[in-house]
């Protein structure tokens, strides 16, 4: 009789199931970096948004300047509102600056009734309170406007007459810009080479005569 001899089971390494740790670090390492790449796009986005909104406040400022001397010269006589912009212009060029302050006019024109004059600096009070956003504060400093604004009004004309007026605000961004313009307004105040300026000028023609047009 043969008797047959058992084979013991052969014990054969199975194949590796599961994560090696090999495969949690890199995906650590990739899931990291993505959330490096994401953390500076938001930074990157903030900083955008931030400039547009500042944009966009100098451009309602501008604008809200040019149209209060635009209806100012509609209250009066031609002749007044010459005098009148002598206010906005005394020189070809006038600097407003954010360490500037102006004292409040004696009258307050809200609620009485303003000549030319008296109404273009009633206008530039309330235009640098709204520069420097006066209704906003923190340790008592205006918060509320354009961060460290400069606000300047040229013309190519003299004594107020009818001409070509320009209003440029600039303000100080948050990162180093290259090749800026040659604008003298606040020149040297935003870094040795006006490299954290930022620039918004409008330009229009006041109270011109018709046909004979406007000086250039």
């Amino acid at each position: 009789m043969r008797v047959m001899a058992k084979h013991l089971p052969v014990n054969r390494p199975s194949r590796q199931k599961g994560v090696g740790l090999i495969d949690v670090m890199i995906a650590v390492v990739v899931f990291s970096v993505g959330m490096l790449a994401l953390a500076t796009l938001q930074t990157v986005n903030k900083q955008s948004n931030y400039e547009a909104i500042q944009r966009s406040s100098a451009a309602l400022l501008s604008n809200d300047l040019m149209e209060r001397m635009r209806m100012n010269s509609l209250r009066e006589a031609a002749s007044i509102y010459k005098s009148s912009l002598g206010h906005y212009v005394p020189s070809s060029v006038v600097e407003l600056s954010y360490n500037d302050t102006l004292a409040a006019p004696g009258t307050n024109c809200n609620s009485s009734i303003c000549n030319s004059a008296q109404l273009a600096a009633w206008d530039l009070y309330e235009f640098q309170l709204m520069l420097r956003g006066a209704n906003e504060t923190a340790s008592g400093r205006d918060v509320g406007g354009l961060f460290n604004p400069t606000a300047c009004l040229s013309t190519s004309t003299t004594g107020g007459r009818p001409g070509q007026y320009t209003v440029t605000i600039v303000w100080r961004g948050q990162v180093k810009l290259e090749n800026q313009s040659a604008s003298a307004c606040g020149n040297g105040n935003y870094g040795a080479n006006n490299e954290f300026r930022r620039i918004f000028q409008v330009t229009s023609h006041m109270n011109c005569p018709e046909p004979g047009g406007c000086e250039t």
